[in-house]
C-alpha cells in the first residue's frame, strides 16, 4: 500500500493524473482487513483528486463519499485527504469552508508532523492567494519558512520563498 500511496503522491504532485490515478488503483488493491481506516480514505481522495482533475465529476463525487475529513489531533499525514476536500469545495466556490478546513488541519499537525504540516500550509497559501483571500498568510509563510530551513527542505523552501514574493508584489510590499 505505501509504495503506490506514495507513488500516487508523487504523481500528483507532477500533475500527472493518469500515472496517479494507476498508483493509486493498485494501492487500492493492496487495502486488507488490517489497513487502518485512514490508508482507504487517502486512496479514495488521491482517486478522487485525479477524478476532479480529469473532469469525472461522477467518480469524483463518489470517492467522497467513502472519505471522511479528519479533525482534531491526527496520527497520520492528511494531506491527501485535505487536498481532496479543498479541491471539491473549490468546485463548489465555497473558498470561506476551505480555508476554515485548510486552517483546522494545520492546528491539528503542527509540532506533530511538520512535513505534513508544511505541505498543508504551502496549499493554504496558493488557495489564499488564488482566491485574493490573504489575511494572515505572510505570517503563516513566516512560520513555514523558518521549519522548511530548520530542515533543510531546499525545494519547499524554494515553493515558498516564490510565494512569498507573490503574496508581497499583490500586497505592494517589498
Amino acid at each position: 500500500f505505501n509504495h503506490w500511496n506514495n507513488l500516487g503522491e508523487l504523481h500528483l504532485a507532477r500533475r500527472d493524473f493518469g500515472a496517479a490515478r494507476n498508483s493509486f488503483l493498485q494501492a487500492e488493491n493492496h487495502l486488507g482487513p488490517t489497513t487502518p481506516p485512514y490508508a482507504s480514505q487517502a486512496v479514495a481522495a488521491g482517486l478522487g483528486l485525479c477524478a476532479l482533475e480529469t473532469g469525472d465529476l461522477g467518480e469524483a463525487r463518489r470517492r467522497r463519499e467513502q472519505v471522511s475529513v479528519p479533525t482534531g489531533r491526527l496520527y497520520y499525514d492528511p494531506s491527501t485527504i485535505v487536498a481532496f476536500e479543498v479541491r471539491f469545495l473549490e468546485r463548489l466556490r465555497e473558498y470561506d469552508a476551505a480555508l476554515d478546513l485548510m486552517r483546522l488541519i494545520c492546528a491539528g499537525l503542527k509540532s506533530r508532523f511538520e512535513l505534513a504540516w508544511l505541505k498543508t500550509v504551502t496549499l493554504l497559501v496558493k488557495k489564499q492567494l488564488r482566491w485574493s483571500r490573504t489575511l494572515g498568510a505572510i505570517e503563516v509563510l513566516d512560520e513555514a519558512l523558518f521549519v522548511a530551513r530548520d530542515l533543510h527542505l531546499s525545494e519547499r523552501q524554494h515553493e515558498l520563498e516564490a510565494l512569498y514574493v507573490e503574496l508581497r508584489s499583490r500586497e505592494g510590499l517589498s
